[in-house]
């Protein structure tokens, strides 16, 4: 139920996440990028000559959140429905949580340097295609790691204790 009023309280709040989440991305990419990009509200704002400003604004459709939400629901799914210890549950929706907020904050960066290096074409095919297959591939993956910590014991250990002649679990 926690995990449940957690999400809700993110989505409640989800204006201030995407402050926080332009903050963050801003910081990690300043040092490489400079005074070409800065933060504003929820917004990046990008600097790609004297007099050309583009701002690019993290919707609610392009936050973290749309990914976090779903993962937080698999994890109260997981924790109901499995008799998976509560040790593993939280290391395994830990780490799918923290992969897909990386993997978020690579595709805003990946689509800030993608608008500064090829203007309106590097964003739109950076923010529609490949930044969708980074999203996609994250979300996977994160979900794929998930499961691993949640299944435990690796598949081959399993295989070998069922030929063995033990039951595997």
């Amino acid at each position: 139920m926690l995990v449940l009023a957690f999400g809700a309280l993110l989505v409640w709040f989800q204006q201030q996440a995407r402050e926080i989440e332009v903050a963050v991305v801003v910081t990690l990419l300043r040092p490489v990028l400079g005074e070409s990009v800065s933060a504003g509200a929820d917004a990046i704002v990008l600097r790609l000559s004297e007099l050309h400003y583009w701002c690019l604004r993290i919707t609610a459709e392009c936050t973290t959140l749309v990914f976090i939400v779903p993962m937080l629901l698999f994890a109260v799914a997981t924790l109901l429905f499995t008799r998976v210890p509560v040790r593993r549950w939280l290391a395994a929706s830990a780490l799918g949580l923290l992969l897909v907020v990386v993997v978020n904050l690579f595709r805003l960066g990946l689509i800030v340097v993608s608008t500064l290096s090829w203007d309106r074409v590097g964003y739109e095919w950076s923010h529609t295609v490949v930044g969708t297959l980074v999203a996609l591939a994250g979300v996977v993956v994160a979900a794929l790691a998930t499961l691993r910590i949640l299944n435990g014991r690796p598949l081959r250990s399993r295989l070998r204790r069922r030929d063995s002649g033990a039951v595997a679990s």
